[in-house]
């Protein structure tokens, strides 16, 4: 019984040093958002002078003349290394991996060609005194829209309209527009391109149908307005007919 007893106690000890050797560290790392003016961090200089005396006359003390004078750089095309002095007036030095990338976004941005403060806003963690920054925007930067060029759909186009206190359909087809009044059957009406006279749209929900002969027809869309490719798809429509 007592060898017994030896052979298990080291084993346990060996048990319990490899499970602390497995311990993992884990660190959260968080997001900080700075407001301020983006600077040239080789010419960022903060100067402070300081100067005590002391007399030590009966009565009369004498102490400090302190003088702090602060520089702040604006960046230009040709700066390497940057900082952002913070709308509380603290300045936060960028790490290398971030100054390569600001160089970047400065080289491509026209705001900072004149020499002129530029208000940005980071978005990075803070290391001490030093920002890793993971996005930077100017202030007022102009983004570039994407320009979505909008196509006519294929088929008949339906909306739901009013024709004074009557409810209809106007439906584009192929061949001509179509007014399908559901209140009254025999007020609606039918129209080839080449019958068509003039089309007007008035602030994209209210259309007048002028045809060469017979009485004009002023419909009010509801829901759905006209879209400027569907009104040009009907007048190109209407151009074709009277070419033939």
């Amino acid at each position: 019984m007592r060898s017994v007893a030896i052979a298990i106690i080291p084993l346990t000890a060996g048990f319990l040093f490899a499970q602390s050797r497995t311990q993992t560290q884990t660190t959260t790392t968080t997001k900080t958002t700075w407001d301020g003016t983006l600077v040239d961090a080789a010419c960022q200089s903060t100067h402070t002078e300081r100067k005590e005396s002391r007399e030590t006359e009966p009565n009369r003390t004498v102490t400090t003349t302190t003088r702090t004078e602060t520089i702040e750089c604006p960046v230009t095309t040709t700066t390497t290394t940057f900082g952002l002095v913070t709308t509380e007036g603290r300045f936060i030095r960028f790490d290398n991996p971030s100054n390569t990338r600001v160089v970047e976004i400065v080289r491509g941005n026209k705001a900072f060609a004149d020499r002129t403060p530029v208000r940005v806003r980071v978005i990075g963690s803070a290391n001490g005194d030093v920002a890793v920054v993971e996005s930077l925007n100017a202030e007022g930067e102009v983004q570039r829209e994407r320009v979505v060029v909008e196509q006519a759909p294929a088929g008949d186009v339906i909306f739901d309209v009013r024709y004074g206190g009557d409810r209809g359909k106007l439906v584009i087809t192929a061949k001509g527009v179509n007014f399908e009044n559901l209140s009254d059957a025999k007020h609606s009406r039918s129209w080839s391109f080449a019958q068509i006279k003039e089309l007007k749209r008035n602030s994209g929900n209210e259309i007048k149908i002028e045809p060469f002969s017979g009485d004009s027809y002023e419909l009010k869309l509801e829901g759905a307005a006209l879209s400027d490719a569907v009104y040009k798809m009907i007048g190109d429509r209407i151009a074709a007919a009277r070419s033939h």
